[in-house]
């Protein structure tokens, strides 16, 4: 990541839920993950993958650890999942709220 990029996840490299994950994406990238609600937009495995590694490099910007816990208050959406899994890739604790 020294040179800005977000590093991919592999299947190989991650255990448990988010390694499952990165095997569906590798198999389906294009395959339906998210259908918003209310505006009806369609993410695919790979979009959701790419927003995941996005939110995970900005964790990681952030030195966000394993163990650390991290309150998130997002709207339902590709943004929640994303940064759930980004967290849970980083094996810190996400802590969901709504108000």
């Amino acid at each position: 990541m020294e040179d800005g990029r977000v590093k991919r996840l592999k299947p190989h490299n991650r255990n448990g839920f988010i390694g499952r994950f990165c095997s569906v994406v590798s198999e389906c990238p294009e395959g339906i993950a998210f259908e918003g609600i209310e505006d009806r937009r369609r993410w695919t495995y790979g979009q959701l993958l790419d927003l995941m590694e996005q939110f995970r490099a900005a964790f990681v910007r952030l030195e966000i650890e394993k163990g650390d816990l991290i309150v998130v208050l997002l709207p339902s959406g590709p943004a929640f999942l994303a940064s759930i899994y980004s967290l849970t890739s980083l094996s810190a604790i996400s802590i969901p709220i709504d108000l």
